[in-house]
């Protein structure tokens, strides 16, 4: 195949599309195809030769990154609609020779369609949960979410040539709005793994540390956790939360009125090299998230050998299994979640068990490359030069 076309949101220290849009780019590069990346990136990324970058404007974002959802919304509508206009300026200018158009976003993927879907097959990565299995803090937000995912995912979902799901449910989520069964594919993300860490907590002899990564918003569960470490009986295990979001002040508020900030650290936003200090650091990983389409912060942290404690999402049915490779607790319930953290804190059995069963499970399902060959023979498939 000669060429392929990708397209993410438009925040470079965004979430989980933005980084398997910038991996999938340089590993499919890395199996010899050559990838024309469109997207707002971060300075100083690094590309394999064979990803040529078209960055999307503005150079500098307009929108702060501690938004609200309309904020959040307002950054995804402009993010998609020029990306669509990148899109078009490069599309002519290499008269239009690619074999498939990928995109991460729905609107973008739509419009390609619409607009090129003729001429060039549109493959679109199906990233997150619809407001029918998701949560959300308030009627209003799931309301709109419901008018947006109907005037652009559905849409998007009927007329592509295929949709790429992260997870099982969202192939039931793409089929049950009527893409096609046939062009419905699940691949899921690809993991980075890295050299297992090393835990701080040797049998029961050093001060456990907790850690949780991903943006702080209500959806993500930090406040459920805060109120977990506040009845923990041992008050010597410490917490660091990895991330940035709108509700960072309010739940450094919620720690001090729960008098626990001496064992709460908020820390923001880290690179990946400071990251991964923290995760060679850890005894344990929190992600108490109320919903997820996948949840790439949870798997970064099990490929490092770090055993977890995870909310019992439908996502993880038949990925995760509770005891083996996590330990899980109902969305939402501190007292469950309470005693899952006591028991990792405990029990170094338990500790070495999950350890071992999720990294090795995660190295094995969950590989870059066999994720980029599995993603390159759908492109091999429905290119009309292969065909």
């Amino acid at each position: 195949m000669n060429r392929a076309i990708f397209r993410v949101p438009p925040e470079s220290s965004g979430g989980g599309a933005e980084r398997h849009g910038y991996n999938l780019a340089n590993y499919l590069a890395k199996l010899g195809h050559e990838v024309y990346f469109i997207s707002k990136t971060r300075h100083g990324a690094e590309y394999h030769p064979l990803v040529k970058v078209h960055n999307v404007p503005p150079r500098r974002s307009v929108i702060p990154a501690k938004t609200g959802f309309f904020g959040w919304t307002l950054k995804h509508l402009s993010g998609n609609l020029l990306s669509f206009v990148t899109a078009l300026r490069v599309l002519p200018k290499e008269r239009f020779a690619f074999d498939v158009i990928h995109c991460h976003g729905a609107l973008t993927a739509f419009l390609l369609s619409v607009s090129i879907g003729r001429k060039i097959p549109v493959v679109y990565t199906m990233h997150d949960a619809s407001p029918w299995i998701a949560w959300y803090p308030n009627f209003l937000e799931r309301s709109f979410r419901k008018l947006a995912y109907i005037c652009t995912e559905v849409p998007c979902l009927r007329h592509v040539k295929r949709v790429v799901t992260v997870s099982p449910i969202l192939s039931f989520e793409a089929i049950r709005w009527r893409s096609l069964k046939k062009r419905v594919i699940y691949v899921p993300n690809g993991i980075e793994v890295a050299q297992t860490s090393q835990s701080r907590l040797v049998n029961g002899k050093s001060e456990p540390l907790g850690i949780f990564v991903g943006q702080l918003v209500p959806r993500k569960g930090v406040s459920v956790l805060l109120q977990a470490i506040s009845k923990l009986s041992d008050g010597k295990t410490q917490f660091v939360i990895i991330g940035d979001g709108p509700e960072k002040d309010a739940l450094v508020r919620q720690s001090e009125d729960l008098r626990i900030r001496n064992r709460v650290f908020f820390v923001g936003y880290v690179g990946d090299k400071e990251l991964e200090n923290y995760f060679s650091r850890a005894s344990f990983f929190v992600f108490p998230s109320f919903s997820e389409s996948f949840g790439i912060a949870l798997f970064n942290a099990i490929a490092r050998g770090l055993p977890a404690v995870a909310s019992n999402l439908l996502t993880y049915h038949g990925i995760l299994r509770n005891g083996e490779n996590a330990l899980l607790f109902d969305p939402g319930n501190v007292d469950q979640l309470v005693k899952c953290l006591e028991n990792i804190t405990t029990n170094d059995t338990l500790r070495r068990r999950l350890s071992e069963n999720g990294s090795s499970f995660v190295k094995k399902h969950f590989d870059w490359e066999d994720v980029a060959r599995r993603i390159a023979s759908i492109y091999f498939d429905i290119s009309p030069k292969r065909n």
